[in-house]
């Protein structure tokens, strides 16, 4: 043919990816309680955020009673019989998952306020007293792990993202250095539901359907 190859090649283009879901609802038969969810990517293992991510988590939800859902959801508000955030790496990615079990009829209310702690957070500021004790909780759970058999898996995940045992031990110790405006940063770059996936498992026929919306007054929850 009289094709010489001269024209132009246009440059290869990604194809543009869906918006992430933000909600997701499930309606099994029977079921007498609604289980709630957030889920939301965390900063990986030798991230710089880790260390004030991991504590505003412990603070949030953490292992103990006291922590900021645990008091408003179940002691107070007696929506819940327990609220808890952990992080979960089985998928390879860090990802943290917020969650608690609730009455179909409570989920609305213990919705709102579970942003309404998102937002306390990213307000801030939080308290000396409370960052101090959620630093003790962690201190006490990496020193169980240290000092038993879960050592060896402490050591593997550290040298899986490139730590070997002193450069593990520093990001530890990097928990002491965290302070109340390092915490308030990173919640706001990192923790909202904007940020995340909230899903909702139970049956919903005494509950009005509802969005997750953000404007300019924050995030709440919309009635179809």
């Amino acid at each position: 043919g009289d094709w010489t190859g001269g024209a132009a090649r246009r440059p290869a283009q990604r194809p543009a990816l869906a918006p992430p879901a933000r909600a997701a609802l499930s309606k099994p038969s029977g079921a007498s309680l609604a289980e709630v969810r957030y889920l939301c990517r965390a900063p990986g293992f030798g991230a710089r955020d880790r260390a004030p991510y991991e504590l505003l988590i412990e603070i949030l939800g953490g292992s103990s009673l006291g922590s900021r859902l645990n008091q408003e959801l179940r002691t107070e508000r007696g929506l819940t019989y327990a609220a808890g955030a952990y992080l979960d790496s089985s998928w390879g990615s860090d990802v943290l998952i917020v969650g608690a079990g609730l009455a179909s009829d409570r989920v609305e209310d213990a919705l709102r306020r579970f942003f309404d702690q998102l937002r306390s957070l990213r307000r801030g500021p939080i308290a000396e007293a409370e960052l101090r004790t959620a630093r003790t909780r962690l201190w006490a759970r990496l020193r169980h792990r240290a000092e038993g058999l879960a050592l060896a898996g402490l050591l593997a995940r550290g040298w899986v993202h490139g730590l070997d045992a002193d450069a593990l031990g520093r990001r530890y110790a990097a928990l002491a250095e965290v302070d109340q405006e390092a915490l308030g940063q990173v919640a706001r770059r990192r923790l909202g539901p904007e940020f995340g996936l909230i899903t909702l498992s139970g049956d919903f026929s005494q509950v009005g359907g509802f969005w997750v919306v953000r404007d300019e007054r924050g995030l709440h929850l919309e009635r179809d």
